[in-house]
This record gives structure tokens, sequence and C-alpha cells, in this order.
């Protein structure tokens, strides 16, 4: 998937072009690489049998997310992931906490490529059922 952006600042929102992907919110880095890098894990997840089928909004917060489990990310819809940005992400941890050996660049992409993977699972017509299965 080819991907080229609009985006003019960071912290502007914008649409990474060929990918029904956009991107909002307090951006703390370049936005064409977020771009880039979507595009990328989109193109891989694809040939796992997790094609996207509809747009994403991937949004970009400084602040705590409500509701996020673990304060770094959250997508409970098939549309919509939000995540802290890099620095944040760093803020948001436990001292001590493995994380915080990976480089800022290596956390971010990470969650952002998890809650991917979750967005194109909720895309899925078929899901499997929640079950108390042991």
């Amino acid at each position: 998937m080819a991907v080229s952006t609009g985006l003019a600042a960071p912290g502007i929102a914008g649409i990474c072009i060929g990918g029904d992907v956009s991107i909002s919110g307090e951006l703390a880095v370049d936005e064409t690489h977020l771009c880039e890098f979507v595009s990328s894990t989109l193109d891989s997840l694809a040939p796992c049998g997790l094609p996207q089928l509809s747009s994403i909004t991937i949004h970009v917060s400084r602040d705590p997310i409500a509701g996020a489990a673990n304060c770094l990310d959250r997508c409970d819809r098939q549309d919509a992931i939000t995540v802290l940005d890099a620095p944040a992400m760093y803020q948001a941890l436990d001292p001590g906490n493995p994380l915080l050996n990976l480089a800022e660049g290596e956390l971010f992409r990470g969650i952002v490529a998890h809650e991917l993977v979750h967005a194109v699972l909720l895309q899925k017509p078929w899901r499997c059922p929640r079950t108390n299965a042991r």
C-alpha cells in the first residue's frame, strides 16, 4: 500500500492516504513516519488473514486514557485506537517496568502495532465468542 500524507506539522491531524487511516491528536512523533509504519503493519497483517476492512482512526494523546487498563493504549472498537504519545508512555510506566528498557520509538511503534491487530480482528465478520473455558 503506497502512503502519502498531507500532514503539515506535528500536532496537526491528517489522513494516511491510501490506507484508510486517519491520525489525530497531540503528536510527538513525525506523522509521515507513523503513516508509513501503520501502512507497513497493515500490509503485513493482510496475508495472515487480517486485512483492514474499514477505516481506522488513531488518536495520540498526552493525557491519561480513560478506561485503558495499562494506561498506554485503548482499542475496544474496530475503527478507533487511542495511544499515549511516546514521552507520556514512559511517564505512565512504573519504575522497574521492563518496557522502560525499550527505545522510545520502539515502545510507541510496538503499542500501535498491537492495537492495530486488535482493530483489524474486531473488523472481521466472524469473531470467536468469549468463553470461560480453562
